[in-house]
């Protein structure tokens, strides 16, 4: 058996996009690959049948996340072109793709609505000005997406019968979610998109009558979805009136005198377990009609659930990992799940039993070895939470090991018992690899998740005594040969914890956070989230950004510490690495600040995979000249 390496990377097969057929006997889904020579990803389309037998790849490479099936063989999927989207026809029971028709702009999102009536979305750009760029409105960037000031997403409907291709949503409203049955339409859209404004008007529009009215006013609810079920439609949403940005959305009956509510479970929406092993989008939420399927995250891992139009709810799925992408039709259902340490793969229900559907990456996992995760119960503030270890690969109760701490991203995420690229790479290089999930995290209501304000202090505390604990169900661990590494809220917990304690031997910090005053300003969620989470803005009482903000201080590191950043992180800007490496070299703390360029704040997930393997590189490297045995300490 071979331990994991770096170079896995390109070796596995990301799953993503699953699309049940409209009669529920076959599943279309996308299978991704990481490409050294070419730095890119390449996808193919595969389609699973429900009741058994082989996948069958339809498309070895070149497909893309539009996919939609328009009958119960023929699939329909889009490429995009320098001045527009051309759009193939395959069957499902093999042969060579057709053209079917080309839209002039770039469409994504597409759905079928009656035969020849197809619902996609459009991007409109404001008209670009030369050696110069101008913004008149905030958010003025997007993560993944460059500058959008002026940016706009609109719904448009082509009709193939005479060509038409006209505009569904209004004019310069940002489109949020969209949900269809049969040829009606569910959408959201944002009528004022500058400053504040975070709270979108659910619409119903009609393509066979034309249709269009408002269900429910603007500036009341953050909708997450909404569902025709038989005579009701049913909307997940919430005020953020108790628990702020990061509150768990609740089930509403829309009624024609307002909205009814149905259910607060006070869980998670949508899968919020972390994992370097995907690629892709896959859709969190699917209605059949009788039943919305949706995602949710409890205790560490990800399950699959569904509750009708009364509200009644099943979860349906109790096994540890995840659940990453769900498609229900014709009274049946398909979902991506991460299962037995590995990576995603294709399932379905009979009687409430899984069934493993595909086995894209069977070949790989058996030949290598994966170390198995070893979980304990961690007290955070009187809630019983996660603790995770692995071992080192050939673990030897007489040696003594390093270790790395590492700490997940949100701070509203997960770790939990899944195939983690990174994780097990480190664990095949001989160290113990320690995670959790401190207060913040999600998988345990809004109340733990609530840490607004207090950023760095219940968070920290649950971090310190879980490497406590760890270190003491675990005696082979050296302990001064610790390290730390952390992304986006984990980036700002590594710049805190050096800041606070000299325990860990290296550090590694990730698109972190370092000065709330300025990431308010700067971020393209900065003025909304700080705003909230910190509890405070630069106006109103900038002594609790700065008191909150990891950079204050930066005085009382002594941590050697290497900075990862994107060029083109819009998420948490470069600023902010570059501020914490500023202030550690001012101070005479050995430090590194690595920039990769053209990337963005998913660098470590989705970014391209030479500069994925290059981050991986620098942090191995850092760690290793830290961690080795007899490594001079400062």
């Amino acid at each position: 058996m071979e331990p994991i390496c770096l170079e896995d990377l390109f070796r596995l097969q990301f799953l993503s996009g699953p699309q049940l057929s409209p009669d529920g006997t076959r599943c279309a889904f996308l299978a991704h690959r990481a490409r050294e020579e070419e730095n890119d990803y390449t996808s193919a389309l595969w389609t699973a049948p429900l009741s058994g037998g082989a996948p069958r790849c339809l498309l070895a490479e070149g497909a893309s996340q539009d996919v939609l099936w328009l009958d119960g063989d023929t699939l329909l999927y889009a490429r995009r072109e320098a001045e527009g989207t051309q759009y193939y026809k395959v069957s499902a029971s093999g042969g060579a793709p057709e053209k079917a028709f080309r839209l002039p702009a770039a469409c994504g999102g597409t759905r079928l609505l009656a035969p020849g009536v197809y619902l996609t979305t459009v991007t409109h750009q404001p008209p670009a000005q030369p050696e110069m760029v101008v913004l008149e409105e905030i958010p003025f960037w997007a993560n993944g997406a460059g500058y959008t000031s002026g940016k706009r997403t609109q719904l448009y409907v082509y009709r193939e019968a005479d060509g038409s291709f006209a505009p569904v949503s209004p004019e310069n409203a940002e489109l949020g979610i969209v949900s269809t049955c049969g040829t009606e339409v569910l959408y959201s859209v944002r009528y004022r998109v500058d400053r504040k404004m975070k709270f979108a008007a659910l619409r119903r529009w009609d393509a066979a009558t034309g249709r269009d009215e408002e269900l429910v006013g603007p500036d009341v609810y953050d909708i997450f979805w909404a569902a025709r079920l038989e005579d009701a439609i049913l909307l997940y949403a919430t005020d953020m009136k108790r628990f702020g940005n990061v509150e768990n959305p609740v089930f509403y009956r829309v009624e024609a005198d307002g909205l009814r509510p149905l259910a607060d479970w006070d869980e998670g929406p949508t899968n919020d377990v972390g994992s370097d092993a995907r690629y892709g989008s896959s859709a969190q939420y699917s209605a059949d009609g009788k039943w919305l399927y949706y995602i949710l995250t409890i205790n560490g891992s990800s399950q699959l659930a569904r509750v009708d139009k009364a509200g009644q709810r099943e979860v349906l799925t109790s096994c540890a990992g995840t659940v990453d992408g769900v498609s229900a039709r014709a009274g049946r259902v398909a979902y991506l799940a991460a299962r037995d340490m590995r990576c995603a793969e294709l399932y379905t229900l009979e009687a409430g039993r899984e069934r493993r559907l595909s086995g894209l990456n069977d070949g790989f996992f058996a030949v290598h070895t994966v170390q198995p995760v070893e979980q304990f119960a961690l007290l955070c503030g009187g809630t019983v939470s996660e603790g995770f270890v692995l071992r080192p690969a050939g673990f030897d109760p007489a040696k003594r090991y390093p270790a790395v701490l590492e700490i997940h991203g949100g701070p509203k995420f997960a770790y939990g018992p899944v195939f983690f690229h990174e994780m097990q790479m480190l664990s095949a290089q001989g160290y113990f690899v320690l995670f959790c999930n401190p207060r913040g995290s999600d998988g345990h209501g809004n109340a733990f998740m609530d840490i607004r304000g207090r950023y760095g202090c219940e968070d920290y505390d649950d971090l310190m005594a879980f490497t406590d604990e760890a270190l003491r169900r675990y005696p082979q661990i050296d302990t001064s040969r610790v390290a730390v590494a952390g992304g986006s809220y984990g980036g700002f917990m590594v710049n805190w914890i050096i800041g606070h304690t000299h325990r860990f031997a290296c550090a590694v910090s990730q698109r972190s956070i370092s000065n709330m005053v300025s990431m308010f300003c700067a971020g393209d969620t900065g003025y909304r989230f700080i705003a909230d989470q910190a509890d405070a803005t630069p106006w109103t009482d900038a002594e609790a950004l700065w008191r909150q903000s990891p950079l204050r201080c930066a005085d009382q590191a002594k941590t050697p510490t290497l900075f990862i950043h994107s060029s083109c992180d819009y998420r948490c800007p470069l600023s902010e690495g570059l501020q914490m490496f500023t202030a550690l070299r001012y101070h005479g703390v050995e430090s590194r600040m690595c920039i990769l360029e053209g990337e963005n704040h998913g660098l470590s997930r989705d970014g391209r995979p030479v500069q994925r393997r290059r981050r991986l590189e620098e942090l191995l490297a850092w760690i290793g000249r830290w961690t080795a045995p007899g490594a001079a300490q400062p």
